[in-house]
């Protein structure tokens, strides 16, 4: 996999992860009230809204089964674009530990 590949997944993972969380921060801070107004009015935000608003659990639980998938694949990705970084460290550093450690501190940066 070339480098543009790897960016365009990586850019790709961090607007799922943005995509999901911010789905599930509206939905906790939705406002109830509105939600049900619409529903009584007929349109199809509302009653798709209400149906959620029935069994949050599974929304939410669905949401973060998403972020947690879309975060390992975005570590893998971030990983195999890490790896030619590490052939610059001394031989004292170039230790796996040094190596996972580096991976996340470079990972966590871009999220």
């Amino acid at each position: 996999m070339d480098i543009t590949e790897l960016v365009i997944y990586i850019i790709s993972c961090i607007l799922l992860i943005g995509f999901f969380a911010g789905t599930e921060i509206a939905f906790i801070t939705a406002n109830k009230l509105n939600i049900e107004l619409q529903k009584k009015q007929g349109t199809t935000s509302g009653r798709i809204i209400s149906k959620f608003m029935m069994n949050p659990a599974e929304f939410i639980g669905t949401s973060l089964i998403g972020i947690n998938i879309v975060l390992v694949v975005y570590g893998l990705l971030m990983t195999e674009l890490t790896k030619p970084l590490f052939e610059f460290l001394p031989e004292a550093l170039n230790k796996q530990f040094v190596h996972l450690f580096l991976d996340t501190l470079i990972a966590t940066v871009f999220i």
